[in-house]
Order: structure tokens, then C-alpha cells, then sequence
């Protein structure tokens, strides 16, 4: 996965990996992929990107069909 993330970086120039979901929670997505995305990284020497967990966290998805459910009725629209 830290070749994927870095081959993403190097495509899109991302300037953070943020997870979200069930996934989110797993710890080895934030202590031993950084060190492997690092090494595949093209640029600047030492540049790093940061593997953040998104702010709704594994909540992200009740909170979206929330939203769909609303708008369809009508009573949310953004």
C-alpha cells in the first residue's frame, strides 16, 4: 500500500493521504506504511506526506446516505 499511496502522490501531487471508514482505524496504516510511501516518493529529498485519519471517521459513510435520504426528500440541498 505505501507503493500505491506513493504512486497516487507521484501521479496527482497530493500533499496528504487521508483515510476514512472502517480502515481508518486500522494503526499499520499510520505506523509501517509511511516508511515504505517515503522510499517511492518522487521530489524533494525528505519530503514527507502524511497519512491523516478524515475527521468523521468510520462515520463518514451513515452520515452520506443521511445526507442522500434528506436531499431526496426535499428538506437539505448543497
Amino acid at each position: 500500500m505505501g507503493e500505491l499511496f506513493a504512486n497516487c502522490i507521484n501521479i496527482l501531487d497530493l500533499e496528504a493521504i487521508i483515510l476514512g471508514g472502517g480502515v481508518s482505524n486500522i494503526p499499520l496504516w499510520y505506523d509501517r506504511v509511511p516508511a515504505f510511501m517515503d522510499k517511492a516518493v518522487f521530489g524533494i529529498p525528505g519530503r514527507h506526506i502524511p497519512i491523516l485519519k478524515a475527521i468523521l471517521g468510520d462515520s463518514a459513510g451513515v452520515l452520506g446516505a443521511a445526507y442522500l435520504g434528506l436531499r431526496a426528500m426535499g428538506l437539505m440541498q448543497f
